[in-house]
């Protein structure tokens, strides 16, 4: 039985149940199979039970309630299962591991964010042993998770592109924010940090935060505001 069906005598979901197989009789099974029923009417149980011992296959041939309780067990734990613990389950396979670096040995249920064809997209290792640097987009070792709509239709004039970051591709007239500024995009470009230059300039700069507080905050610039309380 299982640690966690403690109830049962089937081994899921600690391990794998044994897979059982079963035959179609033969001649010799035949022989074997009658000794068996003459043993039971003659009400020898220790003996029958000897024989199930001794020639095994009969345990593929004549269904017993012991082998017919294992197969019943072996339902009712994977109904509990997913009644149950899935959720958990899920939660522990995933290991969110951020962007997908080269140099980092993945492995089964590792979750990689990676950029392909202009967007960042989520890939799920799908077996233990994934060679390093294989690339998330290799199907061999990974899947893919990320849901992707069809392309619309280009709009004109400036596109918000949100917080900018050095993974994304970025195309003429995208607007982004960083370091407390909105800029655009001259021309195309990717892990080009934004600066007044060849890639980007600068469109609006945003009004710098006036902190009021007891003591002065880490991390401010010179030309920042604090007011002390006092």
């Amino acid at each position: 039985m299982s640690t966690t069906n403690s109830d049962l005598i089937n081994l899921f979901p600690d391990q794998l149940d044994p897979n059982f197989l079963y035959y179609e009789m033969t001649a010799t099974d035949k022989v074997q199979v009658d000794q068996f029923y003459a043993y039971i009417a003659a009400n020898d149980i220790a003996s029958a039970n000897a024989l199930f011992e001794t020639y095994p296959r009969l345990k593929g041939i004549i269904i017993t309630s012991e082998r017919m309780q294992y197969h019943n067990d072996e339902i009712i734990s994977i109904e509990r299962f997913y009644l149950n613990d899935i959720q958990q389950y899920l939660i522990d396979f995933i290991k969110p591991k951020g962007d997908w670096n080269k140099d980092t040995v993945y492995t089964k249920g590792d979750l990689v964010q990676y950029v392909n064809n202009e967007a960042i997209e989520s890939y799920l290792g799908n077996v233990v042993i994934i060679p390093k640097g294989t690339l998330p987009t290799d199907i061999r070792y990974f899947h893919c998770v990320t849901t992707r709509g069809q392309q619309g239709v280009s709009g004109t004039g400036m596109s918000a592109r949100g917080s900018w970051s050095n993974i994304i591709q970025y195309y003429t007239n995208d607007c982004v924010a960083n370091d407390n500024i909105l800029w655009y995009a001259k021309q195309n470009s990717l892990g080009q940090t934004p600066q007044i230059g060849e890639y980007w300039d600068k469109l609006m700069e945003l009004p710098k935060q006036i902190v009021t507080s007891v003591s002065q905050p880490s991390g401010q610039g010179a030309d920042e505001f604090w007011y002390e309380i006092l």
